[in-house]
């Protein structure tokens, strides 16, 4: 018997799925397209014929199938206007059925792909779908109550709060003040805990970041987090980064995630040369996007052709945690793995405790938000080189394939 890989099976599979579709119930539908979008499977065919058969029965879709419907388009950035109107126009109908989980993943969707905020088309009267979508879920119950328990915590309100912040001023101040607060809440304890990790970190790490039950802390509030993590935000330098992306254009698929890196060094040590060693270059590290069950690619170029290691040795590893999913394999941990492995070259030992004989400056950029645990493997950096100024920066398309 033939084996097939899931993505590969699910293309095969493609022509009887949409042969199919007008038999389906909704859940049914949404299982399909939630499928193909886990494994990050674009098939035209597929999605054009399940958004045929959603709109024609699309009164008949609760809150659970609508989520999935529209987080599947989302996840493969597919901006299908009349699917995910009529998907935002129908959970406003059925807002006060909706759970925690099901109302944030909605509206993530439908903000990600830019649904939320007004078209331009729109008049001063109009509301958008969306608008509409978000203002009925915020009065529905799941929402409404959501100061009188603990269903409002980690990734479902991570992704309310970032869906709901670009439309925040079109949002009645109260319910909104309500979801930023108790979000700004649970970042803090995120942050706590990931302020008193050492380096290395203690054994308990891995459990004590798992347990905030949150993979990122959403583009809108990323910047914010570093700065309160007690790292900056200083933008990576402009020709730097100018030529990076130049250098890395060759190479990169149009969702893979890379990682700048600029870095200025100077390890006081004695040496033949003299007091200390200055380590200078400019670098990036990129590693594919694809579904979790599949191998990271990476790879590295320096402007100075020096080598760059993307396989640290483990002494001088930086912890990953996987939320999720294995993420061991992001280009901004790779990145700072990397330049420890460097440095600790330089120094002839690996870097195994804090070093302060390592001052300057390291300036990392990626082309997305951090997840938690790069964002926790720059807590560590810190700790591992507590002389060293780390300024962080990235950028976040809203339409583009999410990890």
């Amino acid at each position: 018997r033939t084996k097939v890989a899931p993505r590969g099976a699910l293309q095969t599979l493609a022509p009887a799925a949409t042969k199919s579709m007008p038999g389906f119930t909704e859940q049914g539908l949404a299982n399909v397209v939630w499928a193909y979008a886990s494994l990050l499977s674009r098939s035209p065919p597929v999605f054009d014929a399940a958004a045929e058969t959603v709109l024609e029965t699309i009164d008949a879709f609760g809150p659970q199938a609508l989520s999935m419907v529209a987080w599947s388009y989302s996840a493969l950035s597919l901006r299908h206007r009349p699917l995910m109107e009529a998907v935002a126009l129908q959970g406003a109908c059925v807002a006060d059925r909706f759970t925690p989980e099901a109302a944030g993943s909605l509206l993530w969707s439908l903000s990600s792909l830019s649904f939320l905020e007004s078209s331009s088309e729109a008049t001063e009267t109009e509301t958008e779908p969306g608008l509409q979508a978000a203002k009925a879920l915020l009065a529905s119950p799941a929402v409404a109550s959501m100061h009188s328990g603990d269903s409002w915590e980690g990734h479902p309100l991570c992704i309310l709060a970032n869906a709901l912040y670009p439309v925040r001023d079109k949002l009645e101040a109260s319910a909104w003040k309500q979801v930023e607060s108790r979000w700004l809440t649970s970042m803090s304890k995120i942050i706590e805990t990931l302020q008193t990790a050492a380096f290395p970190a203690p054994q308990d790490y891995v459990q004590a970041v798992a347990s905030h039950k949150v993979f990122h802390v959403g583009p809108h509030y990323t910047k914010r987090f570093i700065s309160d993590l007690g790292v900056g935000t200083d933008e990576f330098p402009n020709q730097a980064k100018t030529t990076l992306w130049q250098e890395a254009s060759v190479h990169l698929a149009p969702d893979d995630i890379v990682a700048f890196v600029k870095h200025d060094l100077k390890i006081h040590i004695e040496t033949a040369a003299g007091s200390s060693m200055h380590l200078q270059d400019t670098w990036y590290i990129a590693s594919a996007a694809g579904a979790p069950s599949l191998s990271p690619v990476t790879f590295t170029k320096s402007l100075l052709q020096r080598p760059v290691s993307s396989q640290p040795s483990k002494s001088s590893d930086l912890v990953s945690v996987p939320l999720a999913h294995d993420r061991g394999g992001h280009a901004e941990l790779k990145a700072m793995q990397s330049l420890l492995q460097t440095l600790g070259e330089a120094l002839g030992n690996p870097i195994t405790k804090p070093e302060p004989r390592v001052t300057g400056t390291v300036h990392l950029y990626a082309n997305h938000h951090l997840c938690l645990s790069c964002l926790g493997a720059l807590s560590q950096f810190r700790a591992a080189l507590p002389n060293v100024d780390l300024q962080v920066s990235f950028d976040w398309v809203p339409d583009r394939l999410h990890r």
